[in-house]
């Protein structure tokens, strides 16, 4: 998967050897929107996330994730909060 086909096989063996398995219910937030970035991004293994924004008690859909997918890289890179939520829509392993 993008964009982890970019990277040699010696750097992606290392990235592998720090990966961290999580599983979240259906319901469960992975992190909130304006909460600290985690020092890591995440992969959706297995499962849907969806990534939400609330404003004015209105929620809005602004990505759906599944296997595959990568999320919260941009909170990590740029050293600030997230910009939006990240709830799991139905039993996930990232």
């Amino acid at each position: 998967y993008p964009p982890f086909n970019q990277i040699s096989q010696t750097d992606l063996e290392a990235l592998a050897s720090e990966v961290k398995l999580q599983y979240f219910e259906a319901g469960e937030y992975i992190f909130h929107q304006d909460d600290l970035p985690y020092s890591y991004f995440f992969i959706v293994k297995k499962g849907n996330i969806h990534i939400i924004q609330e404003f004015d008690n209105k929620i809005d859909l602004v990505d759906k994730c599944d296997e595959g997918d990568v999320f919260g890289v941009r909170a990590l890179l740029a050293g600030d909060n997230y910009i939006a939520s990240a709830k799991a829509e139905e039993d996930s392993l990232l």
